[in-house]
């Protein structure tokens, strides 16, 4: 992605199915300079169903910004993607690190669905310092009883509220939420 060019850009999970109203999206869209669209997480059914939300794209650095300043982000860090990038949390990683020079180790599960025992083996192996999850990420490390790798400083949680109760025990599993 270009941060910094005027273009506006549509992003869609690359498994929904193309369809003539998807490929015309873009061009139905309204004008607007430097924006990234997004479909909303309500989102699903036939192509003409989609909700799309415009999101200026200083808005997403402007917020990556505050959010490596309050976790002391730089260069030296390496973020783990287990979000998509059609993701707003997926999208907030790579703006973070473009902004502070992290790196960003993007988990191959990516594609496939969600395997929590997957994630955990290659969240250590990455030697990452930074992530972010939804709450039901959390959940099912905290299900399984695993503890946070070493390496692991902050993990941003988004997309919806973690009950105080998972909250307390991921911390006690040393999740640094």
């Amino acid at each position: 992605m270009d941060w910094h060019s005027n273009t506006s850009e549509l992003i869609l999970n690359p498994r929904r199915p193309s369809g003539p109203a998807t490929e015309d999206l873009h061009r139905k869209l309204p004008e607007l300079s430097s924006h990234v669209w997004l479909a909303t997480s309500g989102t699903s059914g036939p192509d003409d169903s989609i909700k799309l939300v415009a999101l200026a794209k200083n808005a997403v650095l402007t917020s990556a910004q505050a959010v490596n300043q309050h976790l002391r982000s730089n260069a030296s860090d390496t973020w783990f993607c287990a979000l998509p990038r059609f993701h707003v949390g997926g999208l907030g990683i790579w703006a973070r690190a473009h902004l502070s020079g992290a790196n960003v180790h993007s988990w191959s599960g990516l594609e496939k669905r969600w395997n929590v025992r997957r994630f955990y083996i290659e969240l250590f192996e990455s030697q990452a310092t930074l992530t972010a999850l939804v709450p039901t990420q959390i959940m099912d490390v905290v299900n399984l009883d695993l503890e946070a790798p070493e390496r692991l400083r902050a993990v941003v949680i988004g997309g919806g509220s973690l009950t105080p109760a998972f909250y307390r025990k991921a911390v006690q599993l040393g999740w640094p939420l």
